[in-house]
């Protein structure tokens, strides 16, 4: 169709432009904000996923397959979240914030005390529930096999 064709049929104009590219941002658009939201939670938690890459860094470490499993969880929530969640239906849960706040406050103890097994456990669980304040319950559920096949590597 031309442009003078699209303007003169408004109707058939708008389901033109809702059809392809609408249906590619609406399938990507979970995936890339629940990684920004991943993002985020790593930046903020960052003493503790870079204490997590050294040891699986380390060639004398029993932890060598940590990347291997950051990436399986990192597929899994790629081919499982865009099913999921739908930004229209969300709904946010108020105790997840409480939660994302009790895990912040004791990771940040921990860090003071420089408890680096317990910081990590606390990051993964302050990343786990910003997934869940900001997303849902069922992106939270998505997200947690994922996330503990990171907290087992």
């Amino acid at each position: 169709m031309t442009k003078e064709e699209l303007l003169a049929a408004p109707g058939r104009a708008a389901e033109a432009r809702l059809t392809a590219p609408r249906t590619l941002a609406a399938a990507s658009s979970p995936v890339v904000a629940v990684a920004l939201a991943l993002l985020l939670g790593v930046a903020l938690f960052w003493p503790s996923w870079a204490a997590l890459a050294r040891l699986w860094v380390d060639p004398e470490s029993r932890y060598s397959h940590g990347f291997l499993l950051l990436a399986a969880a990192l597929v899994l929530m790629a081919r499982n979240l865009p099913a999921r969640i739908d930004f229209r239906a969300m709904a946010r849960s108020p105790l997840a914030f409480v939660a994302l706040a009790g895990a912040s406050l004791l990771w940040l103890v921990a860090h003071r005390a420089a408890l680096v097994t317990v910081e990590q456990v606390f990051a993964l669980s302050a990343l786990l529930a910003l997934v869940y304040s900001v997303f849902g319950r069922r992106a939270g559920t998505v997200a947690t096999m994922p996330l503990a096949l990171v907290a087992l590597a």
